[in-house]
């Protein structure tokens, strides 16, 4: 439940009222600027926890790593979901979180399960938003004219007051209803004439004792007072100041423990007159500073010190946070540590990483102005790998090789020059220098791992990947790239997975695997959108290029228009070209020319024309759709003479023929009648061995369906162009093929996955998946009971997360060694996120035999099938009551098979019967051996059978089998 509204809507006081009523524990946090940051946010949740006795387990572990934020919020929620008791999270102050706080706190909720609630309170401007639980139907929103007093709560608060009833309606009107103007204007008794609340508070603060309201004012630099904090700040209040002060009516609210927040009007007015003293307002904020420092609060620290005019202490905080900030990306929370500091007053460093967190951000514009101030003032290899990276957004390559240059030159940090190295790779890369590509690539790696950064590892390997498949060594590339996606989805590493999602993606789609493109294309983006919104445009990119290849075309299109208009905004010319391609040709063939024309122009505007200020893709990527538009307008001769300029320009940097070129001038040759076999080879060339162009082929098929029928009419790589055809009008399956996996438990326990032995964990765990297999509608409470018996559900439901973690982990290890790369995990959680059900994989076949028996009713089939007792090494209760179910199935199932056969095969209906008693172990079993071995004559077998009686009767086990073959 969300609460929004200004200050002074009575949120807080509400919320402690619901909150005392309450039963079930609630946990209250009053959020501060530390939690801006995400990683402060999740750890003061988990610290609050511990007060209502959660078992903080998984937190303790991970939080002892240099875990990021999203695995914290994994083991935060794992702990808070293994707790017995539904808590209630007040979080009162939801405006103070930073973006990347709020975007953890979204993750949170939402992997909380049923009957864990949070409520939140704050002003309108915040980062937090209800709106995906709301769209859920899982949110409720309170907003300020659902808080306002009615009339009737002003004519209420007027008699408590004895207020005039004359006074009543003047007053709720001219405060429409704010609570806290209404009852300050209440209790002043204040003509009805509307005044401001500081002249309210003013009014309340001036019949306050001499010695208490000239002092009062001090208290502006604080959040929350208490006779502590005064005595902390050695704030000359006397003593009972507090009490005096409530009983004169000044709205503050109670917090609990003898602390009170007061109300912003109370805290704007304070802060007026303290700031008449500056001396006394910079000595306050610098000890409110020094005590938040001492107190590891360092965001609020700087805040404090930037306001008493220390900036060199504030900065020298932001030097020390400058690592995390680094490694985890964090460019939002830079913005909001260092915009309060005056630019000319931060250190080049910091300058430098601000405009470098600007650009990271989308404030292309004042990133790139701070960046050359800086490099004005004295060059830093921070601003110029900030002028680099905007350079290249720009597709200014010659501008971004400058300052990679100029930033090696000054560079002394490992880190500074790691980065610099890997743009210059990528740089490189792009003018086609391969070799001196990847020795910069090389280097960058070599430089990481020798700092220990895998961070800055993982991006290094990805430019080298891309370089190496550039040299067409792409199974060399494939694996690189493989081997850094698994470090990084291993460390959470969302920023740094982008480029490597990206070229994994051009990989797949390169040996005609784009349903596997999809599907890492689509887990990433979901992805990006929780907790790396930079990356959410370029995995649209790709993913409008791979719903292209798969036949989907109106998706692709959707996805390149959102990526499109998202880079323009960013100023990210470059990669808006490549955006553009995925829907420009479709839409100018197809009916929507002034929309495709439109976009062109828009883009070509802001690029500009200069052709040494653009990268040669998109030089390249300009000629082709000029073409495309002079041939769309009737101008034939214009449209081959752009397709030259494109062709020679493509040979020259790339050395390949493209299919959009060769395509179209194979078209225009053919409504000439001037088609021969040379068109025919340059588009078979452009084709072969090129398997991702069938996403281009297909933004255009339609319109160049006859030239291909033409191609194969006249016999030209006819078996080449029926096949491109062919796929064109088929759209390929959008599933892989599923994945058969089977759980052997009769007598020996194993594991086969697509037919492969396989481990899945510890035993525990695997007799957890069989209980699932067995009880579909179990929910997970039910399945740790049953399977960890004897233990408190507390331990149990822990026992049973763990399990299906490890479950999950080991069966994608084990399907990607059967050549899935990417697999979903096997176990998904279903509804009810705190106890859920476990959901099987749709695209995994799972099949158990103690479950499959059961369904078998021929005899020799069920034998096959038993190999042995149900889980034999198990002791759960479960376990032994299904091992009982499993052995009555067979036994009267040999049994009745027996009495069928028994005339026309008296001994196969003798070996059933014998297998049954063994299984049985009951008199009737050993009795009806007995008398159908006398009637064969079979007195060996009659004496034995006697004899397994008599051992019966004594307790003992009996086994016939070995008497007699069942074959």
């Amino acid at each position: 439940m969300l609460l929004v509204a200004p200050s002074g809507y009575g949120k807080t006081t509400a919320l402690a009222q619901w909150a005392r009523r309450q039963k079930t524990p609630v946990v209250w946090l009053r959020l501060n600027e530390e939690d801006k940051d995400p990683k402060t946010l999740l750890a003061d949740l988990a610290q609050a926890s511990t007060l209502a006795e959660v078992r903080m387990e998984n937190w303790d572990r991970v939080s002892l790593l240099d875990a990021n934020r999203e695995q914290l919020t994994a083991a935060l929620a794992e702990d808070l979901n293994a707790h017995t008791t539904d808590l209630t999270f007040v979080l009162d102050g939801g405006e103070r979180l930073g973006s990347d706080a709020a975007r953890a706190l979204t993750n949170l909720i939402t992997a909380l399960g049923e009957g864990h609630r949070f409520l939140i309170a704050q002003h309108a401007a915040s980062s937090f938003s209800a709106a995906p639980f709301l769209a859920r139907g899982e949110g409720l929103l309170i907003p300020a004219d659902e808080l306002a007093f009615t009339a009737e709560d002003t004519r209420a608060a007027a008699q408590h007051f004895g207020t005039q009833n004359k006074t009543i309606t003047v007053v709720h009107e001219q405060y429409q209803g704010w609570p806290a103007g209404v009852m300050l204007a209440l209790y002043t008794h204040q003509a009805p004439t509307p005044v401001p609340g500081t002249v309210l508070v003013q009014e309340l603060i001036d019949a306050l004792p001499e010695d208490i309201g000239r002092v009062l004012p001090q208290l502006a630099v604080v959040n929350t007072w208490s006779v502590e904090e005064v005595q902390h700040l050695d704030i000359p209040l006397p003593a009972g100041w507090l009490d005096v002060v409530l009983r004169a009516g000044l709205p503050l609210t109670p917090l609990g423990g003898g602390k009170f927040a007061p109300h912003d009007v109370v805290r704007e007015w304070l802060t007026e007159q303290l700031r008449q003293d500056v001396s006394l307002w910079r000595l306050l904020h610098l000890k409110v500073g020094q005590q938040a420092e001492a107190n590891g609060q360092p965001y609020s620290a700087i805040q404090n010190y930037v306001r008493a005019g220390r900036e060199d202490l504030a900065m020298r905080l932001a030097e020390e946070l400058t690592p995390r900030w680094y490694r985890a990306a964090d460019w939002l929370l830079v913005r909001e540590a260092l915009e309060d500091i005056p630019t000319s007053r931060l250190t080049p460093p910091l300058r430098s990483l601000l405009a470098l967190a600007l650009l990271e951000t989308g404030e292309a514009e004042r990133g790139r102005d701070l960046a050359q101030e800086q490099l004005r003032l004295a060059p830093t290899p921070t601003a110029h790998l900030a002028l680099s990276l905007d350079a290249y957004r720009a597709g200014n390559m010659p501008l971004m090789i400058e300052h990679i240059e100029a930033g090696l030159a000054v560079a002394t940090e490992q880190r500074d020059i790691i980065q610099l190295l890997r743009f210059k790779a990528a740089y490189l890369q792009s003018v086609r220098q391969l070799d001196a590509g990847l020795t910069a690539a090389d280097e960058a790696v070599r430089r990481a791992d020798a700092i220990g950064d895998v961070s800055l590892k993982i991006a290094a390997l990805s430019v080298k990947a891309f370089i190496l498949e550039q040299k067409e060594e792409r199974d060399l590339a494939l694996q690189e790239h493989q081997r850094a996606y698994l470090a990084g989805q291993q460390l959470g590493l969302t920023n740094r997975l982008m480029p490597i999602v990206d070229r994994l993606a051009s990989l797949y789609l390169s040996k005609d695997r784009a349903d596997e493109a999809a599907q890492l294309l689509e887990a990433y983006l979901t992805a990006c959108e929780r907790n790396y919104p930079l990356g959410v445009p370029v995995t649209q990119l790709r993913l409008a290029e791979v719903r292209h290849a798969q036949g989907r075309v109106d998706e692709g299109v959707q996805l390149a228009r959102q990526a499109f208009d998202e880079f323009l905004r960013q100023q990210n010319f470059s990669i808006a070209a490549d955006a553009l391609m995925y829907f420009f040709y479709t839409e100018l063939l197809w009916g929507q020319q002034a929309s495709a024309v439109a976009a062109f122009d828009r883009l070509r505007l802001l690029m500009g024309e200069d052709r040494e200020k653009l990268t040669s893709a998109a030089w390249i990527s300009r000629l082709k759709m000029l073409a495309y538009l002079a041939y769309s307008n009737g101008q034939l001769e214009d449209a081959l003479y752009h397709l030259d300029q494109a062709t020679a320009e493509t040979l020259e940097v790339y050395n390949v023929r493209h299919v959009l070129t060769e395509g179209l001038r194979a078209e225009i040759m053919r409504v000439r009648g001037q088609l021969d076999r040379t068109h025919a080879d340059g588009l078979a060339q452009s084709l072969e061995g090129a398997s991702e162009e069938l996403a281009h082929v297909r933004m255009v098929h339609p319109h160049f369906e006859p030239l291909l029928r033409e191609f194969i009419r006249r016999g030209w790589h006819a078996p080449l162009f029926k096949g491109v055809l062919q796929r064109c009008l088929t759209t390929p399956d959008q599933t892989l093929p599923p994945l058969q996996l089977h759980l052997s438990t009769l007598g020996r326990v194993s594991i086969t996955l697509n037919g492969q032995n396989v481990r899945l964990g510890h035993v525990s765990a695997i007799e957890a998946l069989v209980y699932r297999i067995l009880h579909p509608q179990a929910r997970q409470d039910e399945l740790a009971d049953r399977v960890w018996d004897g233990v408190d559900l507390k331990r149990a439901r822990q026992s049973a997360h763990t399990a299906r973690n490890t479950l999950n982990a080991s069966f994608r290890e084990a399907a990607r060694a059967s050549g899935v790369p990417f697999p979903a995990d096997l176990i998904l959680p279903g509804q009810g996120r705190r106890n859920p059900e476990w959901v099987i994989n749709d695209a995994v076949q799972v099949t158990c035999d103690a479950q499959v028996i059961l369904g078998r009713h021929e005899p020799r089939e069920v034998l096959r099938l038993y190999g042995g007792p149900f889980l034999p090494d198990s002791k759960s209760e479960w376990v032994e009551h299904h091992r009982e179910v499993v052995n009555r199935h067979v036994v009267r199932l040999l049994q009745e098979a027996a009495a069928q056969v028994e005339v026309q095969d008296p001994r196969t209906a003798l070996a059933w019967l014998i297998k049954a008693a063994d299984l049985a172990q009951t008199p009737e079993a050993f009795e009806r051996v007995i008398a159908l071995s006398r009637r064969m004559g079979e007195a060996v077998l009659t004496s034995a059978a006697e004899e397994a009686l008599r051992s019966l009767a004594a307790g003992q086990v009996a086994t016939l089998s070995r008497l007699y073959s069942l074959n």
